[in-house]
């Protein structure tokens, strides 16, 4: 039986720091994880005498449905395990608040802040409900918010199938779920007719919340409570706050309709109403509109004219027009710095592609391209090289067979990782745990890498794609055989690692125990930076063994079950980081060490 007043300072190899909150379920702590050497919560279910086996598959299902959906409002699982007896599951750790401490009737949302809150929940549950699982517990005590405003669903630990009937008490008489923000159908004991509209009902209880400061139906009884979810219509907003939108409220009452065929069909229907509840807002209500020239970096920082966000303006921008990557609205950029921005339009459509960057006439190595996201990459001539490591290498593994492998053809590489400013300008978010549009992407999966790829390339034009095992090893040496591009070891001066633990005869250095700027570190020959460590970085191929003899342009196996990962990170060993050192996960997986660098295929 797991109990948490006495649990252990150390639990197998996690050093548990504090407690972060308990509940009726279980208990999570703020631990550190001592192979990965990064921080986690960690999740120990409350295992009481006559629970039985139940209770564990329910905990164990909740980490597989979270190690299954991908999506950057879903909070991942790392991994679920059992040490001693005790079950755990470890999940990233969340800086910020759970939502049921920023509502109250005192704490009234604006109703922008709130509707667009629950516009990006909805499309967090669509992933959900498309994988035929409802939540069937959401709640704010579910929802965590980061430092940066982005929700966090979590708890999955009384999802359901579609289709399936799941229980409405626990063996102990209690109600699974919380009360308060049950509908009816789940209030009335029928299991059955659980679907995408149970949590449409849940999740238009949050939104009440959010707006009035309180929920429509509250008793100290939970007969009078499930009485007043069954038969008693709910208030309107706008009788507890009397400057709530019309159309707002609209919303929100249809949420609540105590017959599920009378609320929004699914998620995307009720995100898609909020969109344009949101989208009336901007347009009735145009912020200032300013510019201002940033004369170190020969950028503009404009103000969105329908949104208000902020933005960087590449200089290949001045004069032409823009898309906001928040509010998708449209606006030119004036040439003159003190010129006042133009609106175009609300439109959502995509703007035409835009002309790529010419292809480079000399095949001068490292001769650098630009896009129009202001993202660098520096062309890669064709050539060939000694792939792998030779026997005599320190520390090498047996993966590292050395062979001959030639590249026919040219690529440009970017000569960073993928920024965080550059990631959310294309994909709408920013999922890494280190924060800053400077700083490398992480906690991305190979499959969230795809999805990047494609809508650059829409944006742009122009095909981009993740480097094969091979050119990025080849990229990364630059001409060199030695174990890293900087010659026979590296110094923290050069890398971001873990300086605790150098390679060779280098000496210890600093340990920095998170991302770093982009760029902040020497370029290797052909002007690639962070290379070597700082996250590790997505290829296209599968996992496999190399093979013994001379390759031309290799090419991933057909099917495998990890993609490979190059690089090291911030967090690894130096030996870890040396350009022949391979790694793989599985293509869905997220961490705080990876991250993306892209390709352009040469035209």
């Amino acid at each position: 039986m797991s109990t948490f007043a006495t649990f252990p300072q150390l639990f197998g190899h996690f050093r548990v720091l504090r407690k972060l909150g308990e509940g009726g379920m279980g208990a999570v702590y703020l631990a550190e994880d001592t192979q990965l050497r990064c921080q986690v919560a960690l999740k120990i279910p409350l295992v009481r005498e006559g629970d039985g086996p139940k209770l564990i598959e329910r905990f164990h299902r909740e980490a597989r449905l979270a190690q299954s959906v991908h999506h950057p409002y879903i909070c991942p699982v790392y991994a679920v395990g059992e040490i001693e007896g005790v079950h755990y599951l470890t999940m990233p750790f969340i800086e910020g608040n759970a939502l049921s401490r920023l509502v109250g009737p005192e704490r009234c949302w604006k109703q922008e802040e709130a509707a667009e809150l629950v516009r990006r929940l909805a499309l967090a549950l669509q992933t959900l409900h498309e994988r035929q699982v409802i939540h069937r517990d959401l709640k704010p005590h579910n929802i965590m918010l980061r430092a940066d405003g982005a929700p966090m669903l979590m708890d999955f630990g009384l999802a359901c199938a579609l289709g399936g009937e799941g229980p409405r008490f626990t063996t102990t008489g209690k109600a699974l779920g919380t009360p308060a923000y049950m509908p009816p159908e789940l209030a009335n004991g029928d299991g059955k007719a659980m679907s995408p509209a149970t949590d449409v009902y849940s999740l238009g209880m949050i939104l009440f919340e959010l707006l009035t400061g309180r929920l429509p139906f509250d008793a100290p009884d939970l007969r009078v409570l499930f009485y007043q979810i069954l038969m008693v219509p709910p208030p309107s907003p706008t009788t507890l706050r009397a400057d709530l939108d019309r159309e707002l409220e609209a919303v929100c009452l249809k949420t609540l309709a105590k017959e599920p065929k009378e609320r929004h069909t699914g998620m995307a229907e009720l995100a898609a109403d909020l969109d344009a509840y949101l989208r009336g807002v901007a347009a009735r209500q145009p912020p200032a509109m300013t510019v201002e020239k940033v004369p170190a970096s020969e950028e503009l920082r404009v103000a969105c004219p329908q949104c208000g966000r902020r933005l960087k303006v590449p200089p290949a921008f001045v004069g032409k027009r823009m898309r906001c990557p928040g509010c998708q609205g449209r606006f030119e950029v004036p040439a003159d710095p003190q010129a006042t921005l133009t609106p175009i339009s609300m439109s959502i459509r995509e703007l035409p592609p835009l002309a790529p960057p010419a292809a480079p006439k000399a095949r001068r190595a490292g001769e650098i391209l630009m896009s129009s996201l202001g993202m660098k990459l520096a062309w890669i001539p064709p050539g060939s090289f000694l792939m792998g490591s030779p026997a005599s290498e320190a520390k090498r593994n047996d993966d590292e067979t050395q062979h001959r492998v030639t590249l026919t053809k040219g690529f440009c590489m970017g000569i960073h990782p993928v920024t965080q400013g550059q990631w959310r300008a294309v994909m709408g978010y920013n999922p890494s745990h280190f924060k800053g549009d400077d700083r490398p992407v992480e906690m991305v999966s190979w499959e969230d890498c795809q999805e990047f790829c494609k809508k650059l390339g829409a944006k742009e034009g122009k095909a981009y794609r993740l480097p094969t095992e091979a050119e990025w090893e080849y990229a990364c040496r630059a001409g060199t055989t030695t174990p890293f591009s900087f010659g026979e070891t590296i110094t923290t001066d050069q890398v971001n690692y873990d300086g605790n633990y150098p390679y060779g005869k280098g000496k210890k250095g600093e340990y920095r125990q998170q991302t770093t700027l982009v760029g902040s570190f020497p370029a290797n020959a052909w002007g690639l930076h962070d290379m070597h460590g700082n996250v590790a970085e997505w290829c296209q191929d599968w996992y496999g063994p190399y093979p013994d003899k001379d390759i031309k342009d290799p090419q991933s196996v057909n099917s495998g079950k990890a993609r490979v990962l190059r690089g090291g990170s911030w967090s690894y060993d130096a030996r870890y980081c040396r350009s022949a050192r391979r790694y793989r996960d599985a293509p869905g997986y997220r961490r705080q060490i990876l991250g993306v660098r892209v390709c352009a295929c040469q035209d």
